[in-house]
């Protein structure tokens, strides 16, 4: 049995870290049995981050190294019906999704003045006094410190919010009038665009770069569509 080590749901999600849903998505796409087991604190994970497997005593860690044994151990190719051309295009696509859009949320989520006491509360009200003043303010200065280390973190609000809705117009744009990225069936680009979508659209988070894409039509039938069929989830 695989057990799935990610962080509590929220959001109406089945997780608000991207990476876990796009393993948990995997695993689904897959139809392969897990169970889940929730963790609070990624420091215990093998690589500090969330989310890792456990398999047969084996412990996996890291989305990318994921898919892979998921390849090489169950046969499940996530992205078997394309050619390799379009492989190498959603690589790209899912770079920029993986390593740039999601320092945006991140940005919105932790560091946005508006957001962040909201953020705050929904992650960190259960926990007791004093470390209900403590966690939060360690937690944000580590993501301040990751975005400026990332590179988007040395601009300001309006420049990443900009970057971010030039990256969604490029990838609807890629989409067009295809159902997913795999034309009839998802595939890893679809789950990882899905993952950051609906972290996007739901929770507490509002900014422009939501209204954007609210705005975009496309992109709200496709979030609807893909995440009912990947996660049986609804945006309503």
């Amino acid at each position: 049995m695989i057990e799935l080590h990610q962080f509590p749901p929220a959001f109406g999600l089945p997780n608000p870290s991207p990476f876990c849903m796009k393993v948990e998505g995997l695993l689904r796409l897959a139809g392969l049995p897990y169970v889940t087991v929730v963790e609070d604190d990624p420091r215990r994970a093998p690589l500090g981050k969330l989310p890792w497997l456990l398999v047969d005593g084996r412990a996996i860690a890291d989305s990318s190294v994921i898919v892979g044994f998921l390849r090489q151990e169950y046969g499940f190719d996530a992205e078997d019906c394309l050619d390799a051309r379009t492989r190498a295009e959603h690589r790209a696509f899912i770079a920029m999704l993986e390593d740039r859009v999601y320092w945006a949320g991140m940005y919105l989520r932790w560091i946005d003045t508006n957001n962040w006491p909201l953020v705050r509360e929904t992650f960190f009200a259960r926990l007791p006094l004093p470390l209900r003043g403590l966690v939060p303010r360690l937690a944000r200065a580590k993501v301040r410190r990751d975005l400026k280390g990332q590179g988007l973190g040395l601009h300001d609000g309006a420049f990443i919010i900009d970057t971010a809705m030039r990256d969604w117009q490029a990838l609807s744009e890629y989409l067009g009038q295809r159902p997913y990225f795999g034309g009839d069936t998802p595939v890893l680009l679809d789950v990882v665009a899905l993952s950051m979508l609906a972290n996007g659209l739901r929770g507490v988070v509002r900014s422009p770069l939501r209204d954007h894409l609210m705005a975009d039509g496309r992109l709200m039938a496709y979030a609807q569509r893909g995440l009912q069929r990947v996660y049986g989830v609804s945006l309503n």
